[in-house]
Parts: C-alpha cells; structure tokens; sequence
C-alpha cells in the first residue's frame, strides 16, 4: 500500500495539471507539485486556509463566494481567476472541483487549475483589435455589416444603426430580411445569390425615398474547406454622385453656348 501511495504521488506531481484536494470545509489538505510551479507558492504555505492569500486582491471576493457557495451546496466549482505570485507577478488559471462523496455524504473536494495565462492575453488581444475594427468601420461614411451565411446580421457599423434605427446589439443575429423594407431586399436578392457563390457583386438599387444605394458584397471564404461562410457587405448612398454624373454627360451632350446637341 505505501508502494501504490507513493506510486501515485508521483503520477499526480507529474500532471500537467494542478491538482489540489480540500476537506468538507474546503481547506486545502494536498496540493500536487504542479500547483506549486504554477502558483508559484510551496505547498505548506497553501495549506489550510491559506490559499486565499494566493488568490489576486481584484478576484479575491468573487473566488472565496463562488468557492463557499459551492462547499455550503455541495456542488461543482469553476472559475477563472489570477494567481499573486510571491515576486508580485500574475498568473492566470482555470479551476474547477467537483465534492467527493462517501456514504452519502462530503467528504472533501478534489480539483484541478490550469495555466491560461497565454489564452487569456490572447483574447484580451483579440478583443482590444475587434475594438480596433469596430472603431474604424464607425468611422467609414458607409454601412458596413457581416452576413453569415443564413442571412443573419454578425456585424453592423454605426452607419447602418443610424439608418434603420436600431443598435448593433438588436441587429446582431437577425436576418437580413428583416431589418431592410420589403422592396430594398427584393433587390438585393440575386446579388446576394451571386455573392454566396463566390462573386464579388456591386449593386445600385433606389431605396423607397427615391436615394439610391449601391453596395458591393465580397464573399468571405473558410480558408480549409474553401467555401462562403458569409458576405462582407458595404453599403453608400450615391445619389449625388449619380446626379452629378448626370450633369457632367448632359454636359458632354449639349452646346454651352447654343443649348444644341453636339
């Protein structure tokens, strides 16, 4: 028996995974050495009730709720949340416990942490460049949206709230179809069609106040299976360009000074 204890000890410490147990109460009764590297702390200084001080000020009460809540319940814990190591850097872990239970009752908790620092940081970048993306499409003097591939909205600009009168958190998942007028879509209908097969398409159509709009959908492709998961839409009005355009070839048409046709 000592033999298949020590046997397992040293499996554990071997995890890629911080491994801890706590007792019915939720104190820390074993921390495997993997905690210790990721943590940063030695397991003697964990013990107990302790471990709290490992836990960043900022995440601290969130952490010591969701951990008593899940002890006074006897249910499953998970969180994310930062490590302080002793030389003041942080850590961040996924953490999760489930109740151990004998004869009924707790006995204790068993969990494991694992080092999501890296992901952490990379959502946090990924993030602050969506934020970067969304501030330049509301900048852009034209609507800009992402349809996936059913039609439904997964991006709209600023421009494009303004015009139908909704924000982006209300357009974000409906279809298309039910957020332009009946004859607006109608028009859109085979240079969306032709989109999804994997064209670039540029369509003029006047809108139902005599505007005319002209937008240019750009397939977005699934680099592996090589096909149209969606459409980049980008929509501006263009009516006073087209009245110009028409003046300049009325223009082109006509004598200045005699009002005849050349």
């Amino acid at each position: 028996q000592r033999n298949s204890q020590a046997e397992l000890m040293v499996v554990q410490d071997a995890s890629p995974l911080g491994q801890f147990r706590t007792d019915a109460a939720g104190e820390v009764t074993y921390l495997n050495r993997t905690f210790e590297i990721i943590s940063g702390w030695p397991a003697a200084a964990v013990m107990g009730s302790s471990w709290h001080q490992i836990i960043h000020p900022e995440d601290l009460q969130r952490v010591s709720q969701d951990w008593s809540a899940a002890t006074r319940n006897q249910t499953t814990f998970s969180s994310r949340y930062r490590f302080r190591k002793p030389d003041g850097t942080v850590v961040w872990v996924s953490a999760k416990g489930a109740p151990v239970w004998v004869d009924g009752r707790v006995t204790g908790f068993v969990g494991s942490i694992d080092d999501v620092t890296a992901l952490h940081n990379a959502e946090l970048a990924l993030k602050a460049k969506q934020r970067q993306l969304e501030e330049i499409a509301d900048a852009l003097p034209v609507e800009v949206m992402y349809l996936h591939a059913a039609q439904q909205i997964g991006f709209a600009n600023q421009a494009l709230e303004e015009r139908v009168g909704q924000p982006r958190e209300q357009l974000e998942g409906q279809p298309l179809q039910a957020v332009l007028d009946a004859a607006e879509y109608q028009a859109l209908k085979s240079a969306l069609r032709r989109a999804m097969k994997g064209h670039t398409v540029i369509q003029e159509h006047e809108h139902g106040n005599g505007q005319i709009i002209q937008t240019t959908l750009i397939p977005a492709f699934d680099p592996v299976q090589n096909s149209v998961v969606g459409l980049h839409a980008m929509s501006q009005n263009i009516t006073a360009s087209k009245a110009e355009e028409k003046r300049l070839r009325s223009l082109s048409l006509t004598d200045a000074l005699t009002g005849l046709g050349n």
